[in-house]
């Protein structure tokens, strides 16, 4: 295999697959370049990108496109447009979003198991989509009564120092 730069410039590698120990091996190497760095590449494709900036998504999920066309840029050396960075983030950010249902789809089996597993377990799984918009319970005796009696079931007794907070008042 024989792996050239482009026009007259001089770079140019030699390898090929050893027979015995079926390595790539490198038989002759001109590492001097005197053309200038091209940054276009047709073969990145959105799916590339994706895979290659997933876990700078998933750690910073309002990364714009632009920063991430500079680091494609800067690490990578290709230069391509800016809508296919935007393509390649909502790939990310679905697969994540279907991750995600996925993890929450298996709740609802993983508090069976625990039902059957443990026996007089309190278990809820309370799944209303909330849509920035919450319902909170005022302060009263029924609400108390319900908290108390999942916090006894779940075996905590006076001695071990728990404190509520509520309205900044020590229960």
């Amino acid at each position: 295999m024989v792996v050239k730069c482009s026009g007259d410039c001089p770079w140019k590698i030699y390898a090929r697959v050893d027979g015995t120990t079926e390595a790539l091996q490198i038989k002759s190497f001109n590492n001097e370049h005197t053309c200038h760095v091209i940054f276009k590449n047709d073969r990145v494709t959105t799916a590339n990108l994706a895979n290659i900036f997933k876990d700078n998504i998933k750690a910073i999920p309002k990364l714009k496109s632009k920063q991430l066309k500079d680091l494609a840029r800067a690490d990578l050396k290709v230069e391509v447009s800016i809508d296919m960075y935007k393509r390649a983030k909502k790939k990310v950010v679905e697969e994540i979003k279907e991750n995600h249902k996925e993890d929450f789809g298996r709740l609802w089996s993983y508090a069976a198991k625990l039902r059957n597993t443990n026996p007089g377990s309190t278990i809820i799984l309370d799944h209303t989509k909330r849509t920035n918009s919450f319902v909170v319970n005022m302060e009263c005796r029924s609400s108390w009564s319900w908290f108390l009696q999942y916090l006894e079931d779940l075996g905590y007794e006076d001695d071990l120092g728990l404190t509520l907070m509520t309205y900044k008042h020590k229960v």
